[in-house]
């Protein structure tokens, strides 16, 4: 059916066709969206191709002609054709089609703009679209998004073939896949898809991906993209994970019109131990905390990241030739020894109906390398009464130490001066009492405190702290 109306008026030429769409419950049938899922060669099951596939059960037959209601008026008849537009809308009961070529005339503004905005709104409202051809500023009564809904002047035909295929059945989509946190999208596949029209974000820790189509497609002529994920280096790997996470589907005008059947894949176990060495003074118990965390983690690079999804495995710790980290925590080493660590994870599951071999059990071994340095004090006397002939000897108590040593003369290396000295070596840390022996002549000289490794203030143990001279003046 088709009716003119010709209304005089200035040259100022607009032109409106409605045409009947499918109603929003009718895209073309139902709706599947299905995955394909390999593992990537000579990656240890630790990335995986995905063909995403798009297409519809049963789609609509070409549909019969539309009734069209072309409409030429000029001046200010724009306001009329609309009220026209929205009562047809109306009549047809559902959906309709609106095309509005404004023949290169400046946008309308103010109350007037506003009121044709409104009509424009109300065909909406019922489902339908409006497709526009025109200048800067008709933007405003073009439906969203604006590429593909709305036209540069000289474009007319092109805004007239949009609005046939949508009122034919044919609608845009968006296929959307939402990767489950535990894996990721490698950079250059970012780049890929973008450059080949894909929108990439990252929400949270979930990668999403979404690539406009257009709908009905056949099962034997599908909408299909290929791309590659993988696992993020801190998850260790498991069987059955899903790959896939909610929020995956197809949408179009912003309501999800086919979901997507989970995705479960068997990750290769990844485990690497990274070797870690300390340095502690002598007396000291062998580090084994460190922060949040202890040196099984930080040998593990930081311990396992299961991203809030569940724990897929188990892990066990031997440390050879102790047993477990609280018995290694309790060591007091008397020099320096390494320690070798044995982590074995175990896969939860069978990895039965998941692409990808199964994950298996595996080990790894890494060194943890105690150096202990022990303290040296050094006891030095200088003054007048010091010679050749003298000596003097001192009484050293401390942990576990109780021992008298003779200080004799030798030259001071610093002033070149005569000095008594004496040295004691492989100290544990700790507070020292240096006491002195009566001289020969009977003078007696104060004893003094020496700190090897120990900070005053707030009793920490450093080794850099480990030489520390007890000084005296012999009158």
């Amino acid at each position: 059916m088709k009716k003119s109306i010709e209304l005089l008026g200035t040259c100022l030429l607009w032109a409106l066709l409605l045409c009947a769409l499918p109603r929003a419950g009718a895209y073309g049938g139902q709706v599947v969206m299905e995955r394909d899922i390999e593992p990537l060669a000579g990656q240890a099951g630790r990335a995986f191709t995905l063909t995403t596939r798009v297409w519809t059960q049963d789609p609509l037959g070409p549909r019969e002609p539309w009734p069209v209601l072309a409409l030429e008026e000029g001046g200010g008849a724009l306001d009329a054709a609309l009220e026209r537009a929205v009562k047809e809308a109306e009549k047809e009961g559902g959906p309709v089609c609106l095309v509005i070529l404004t023949g290169g005339a400046q946008a309308p503004r103010g109350e007037r703009a506003l009121s044709m905005q409104r009509s424009v709104q109300r065909v909406r409202d019922l489902g339908g679209r409006s497709f526009v051809c025109g200048g800067e500023g008709w933007q405003a009564l073009s439906s969203a998004p604006v590429a593909g809904h709305f036209f540069a002047p000289g474009k007319e035909e092109d805004c007239k073939e949009a609005a046939r295929r949508r009122a034919a059945g044919a609608y845009e989509a968006e296929a959307v896949e939402v990767l489950d946190p535990r894996f990721t999208l490698p950079l250059e596949e970012r780049e890929r898809l973008e450059k080949e029209g894909a929108r990439v974000r990252l929400s949270g820790e979930s990668w999403a991906v979404a690539w406009p189509i257009e709908l009905p497609r056949g099962q034997k002529d599908p909408w299909e993209a290929k791309w590659t994920v993988e696992a993020k280096e801190a998850f260790p790997g498991g069987n059955g994970v899903d790959l896939c996470g909610e929020g995956s589907g197809v949408f179009a005008e912003g309501r999800p019109i086919a979901g997507a059947k989970e995705a479960k894949v068997n990750v290769g176990v990844s485990l690497k131990l990274e070797d870690a060495g300390e340095k502690i003074f002598l007396g000291e118990t062998v580090p084994v905390a460190f922060g949040d965390g202890t040196i099984e983690d930080r040998m593990l690079g930081g311990g396992p990241q299961w991203y809030g999804r569940g724990v897929t495995g188990t892990f066990s710790y031997q440390w050879e030739g102790v047993g477990t980290l609280s018995q290694l925590g309790r060591l007091k080493p008397p020099e320096s020894c390494d320690y070798r660590l044995r982590v074995v994870f175990t896969p939860k599951g069978t990895g039965k109906g998941s692409a990808g071999p199964p994950a298996e059990q595996t080990a790894a071994e890494g060194v943890y390398r105690v150096r202990v340095m022990p303290g040296v004090l050094r006891i030095q006397v200088e003054g007048p009464g010091v010679h050749r002939g003298r000596s003097l000897a001192f009484r050293v108590e401390g942990p576990g130490v109780s021992r008298t040593v003779v200080a004799r003369p030798e030259a001071d290396p610093q002033g070149g001066g005569l000095t008594l000295a004496a040295v004691l070596e492989d100290l544990p840390y700790g507070k020292y009492t240096v006491t002195p022996g009566v001289a020969m002549d009977g003078k007696a000289l104060k004893p003094q405190e020496c700190l090897l490794g120990v900070c005053r203030e707030d009793d920490t143990v450093d080794v850099s702290r480990r030489f520390c001279t007890a000084r005296f003046t012999l009158p």
